[in-house]
């Protein structure tokens, strides 16, 4: 459990959660859907073929950039719906600071990356909230 927000990092938080569910940018957007739905998750970070964050793909963008186009989700791919650029943070970035950024951006999820631009995991707001003392 998290001693404090101040003092606790995400890449605590990060380095005890499993591996990543990620979405390759050429998958269709009902595949990914798909594996949200089996994973029961509501974000999908996408990776290129060098291991780079490229986007980030959320039920949000599903609904905006698909459903309400009247697109179809078996014919549209992944990279045309993302999230361009996600916000992301250092393992380094305190809980505190992250919930901050959260609220500021009005986002629910912050994608953890290294130095190098590669996703190590994703901090949720609910996991900072679990780790909240009062």
């Amino acid at each position: 459990m998290c001693e404090n927000l101040r003092e606790t990092t995400v890449g605590e938080l990060v380095n005890k959660a499993k591996d990543i569910i990620k979405a390759d940018p050429g998958m269709t957007v009902l595949e990914a859907a798909k594996l949200m739905a089996a994973k029961n998750v509501g974000i999908l970070p996408v990776i290129g073929e060098d291991g780079k964050l490229l986007g980030m793909l959320s039920e949000r963008d599903i609904v905006h950039r698909v459903v309400a186009l009247e697109k179809e989700p078996s014919e549209s791919v992944v990279v045309d719906a993302m999230t361009p650029d996600p916000v992301s943070v250092k393992p380094s970035t305190t809980l505190e600071d992250a919930l901050c950024l959260m609220s500021q951006l009005r986002v629910r999820h912050l994608l953890v990356v290294d130095d190098a631009g590669k996703p190590l995991g994703i901090v949720s707001i609910r996991d900072i909230m679990k780790c909240k003392t009062y």
